[in-house]
């Protein structure tokens, strides 16, 4: 028996009709979720210039560059910290009387660096700025391909990575769950600006620190399942340094350009009168056991140690080599995950630093070196876990 074409036509209209309903339903959720936990106004000025207890955690775009160009402009430090994600952990208390800023994550490269700062310098000049720089910046690939650096808010970054995003399991999981935290966070009580610092208390504290809300809260079930922490003896990066996969993929010559990126940095800075602090960030003891017991390993630290060194020889530049935790008198119960110290290691980073860095210690008056010396000489500061205060 034929169908009716009618009632076909009459069943897809209200199919298609009860799927647009929906869909407009979902995405008004949606919305109104990112609405809720600020993640819609997180690029806006009220949100970057402030001086308001936040903690700015985005979920979409990842514009660090954005953002941290933006805050050291309204923060005008006289003290910038510059790096990857190694070196979060500096953090206003630790250069008490300074004006301060944390500008980590707004360059993952030497290139990145560069670009930054001339940027940065356009407006503000700092008098120091202490770059932490990786081992693997100085694989030939690393940089040479980087486009140049986004210094302004992009609405279609934020869409392309919201598509992506969405589909994950966790955020649609979250959407539902009721589990954000829109009013502080659940470590240090700050309001929380974007989807990660609501939901997992991850993201930037004022100074431009990193608050690693979920392993501050004991909830990075990543690093169990990847076994990177200090219970697990590191071994994920400990197998990464012996396998040579990762971060430590690149154990050859390195890179003549990036060689020559580290001068210009340095070059710019002293073009603009600005002093520089080179330093190599701390590994857990264990992982760089590894290195030193890996052949192809050592020869390569040795190596960039040894690049670096002269560059910073020849340019009068002041440089560290802090690849050993061990070196500073910290224990490697004091990291994040092998690769990221805490805290507590960067403040005793810090404190070496002062003993021995002109430009850093010139930084630090009398009464704000008294100040930095009373919280570095704390009895109880070991007690805590990965923080100086909240």
């Amino acid at each position: 028996m034929m169908k009716h074409p009618y009632r076909s036509n009459s069943f897809l209209c209200r199919f298609v009709v009860s799927s647009v309903i929906s869909s407009i339903l979902l995405a008004v959720l949606i919305a109104s979720f990112f609405y809720a936990c600020n993640e819609l106004t997180a690029f806006t000025d009220r949100e970057i210039k402030t001086d308001e207890n936040v903690l700015w955690g985005t979920a979409f775009g990842q514009q660090h560059s954005v953002y941290k160009l933006k805050r050291s402009l309204y923060k005008k430090p006289d003290l910038l910290i510059l790096g990857s994600s190694r070196v979060t952990q500096f953090r206003q208390i630790m250069a008490p009387g300074i004006r301060f800023y944390n500008a980590s994550l707004a360059a993952s490269n030497l290139k990145m660096a560069n670009q930054f700062i001339r940027h940065l310098y356009s407006q503000h000049r700092p008098k120091v700025v202490l770059l932490g720089i990786d081992p693997w910046w100085f694989n030939p690939l690393e940089g040479a391909d980087a486009k140049e650096l986004i210094v302004e808010f992009r609405y279609r970054e934020i869409v392309a990575n919201a598509l992506n995003f969405l589909v994950r399991p966790r955020i649609l999981r979250s959407i539902f769950s009721g589990d954000l935290q829109f009013e502080a966070d659940a470590i240090a009580k700050r309001r929380p600006i974007g989807f990660h610092a609501s939901l997992t208390a991850n993201g930037f504290r004022p100074d431009g620190s990193y608050q690693n809300g979920e392993i501050l809260l004991g909830k990075d079930w990543m690093a169990d399942i990847a076994r990177r922490g200090f219970k697990y003896g590191f071994k994920y990066y400990r197998d990464s340094v012996r396998s040579q996969e990762g971060r430590f993929s690149y154990v050859n010559a390195p890179g003549s350009k990036q060689a020559e990126m580290l001068r210009q940095f340095i070059l710019i800075n002293k073009k603009h009168n600005v002093k520089t602090i080179i330093f190599f960030p701390p590994f857990a003891a264990g992982i760089w056991q590894t290195i030193q017991e890996t052949p192809r390993q050592k020869d390569y630290f040795q190596e960039i140690t040894s690049l670096v060194s002269k560059i910073a020889e020849e340019t009068e530049t002041e440089f560290f080599d802090f690849h050993d935790l061990a070196d500073l008198g910290v224990e490697d119960v004091h990291t994040l995950d092998g690769l990221h110290v805490d805290e507590i290691a960067t403040l005793r980073t810090v404190k070496k630093m002062i003993s021995f860095s002109k430009n850093l210690s010139r930084l630090y008056e009398p009464t704000a070196l008294a100040q930095f010396n009373l919280l570095a000489n704390r009895k109880n500061l070991w007690a805590g876990q990965y923080t100086i205060v909240p």
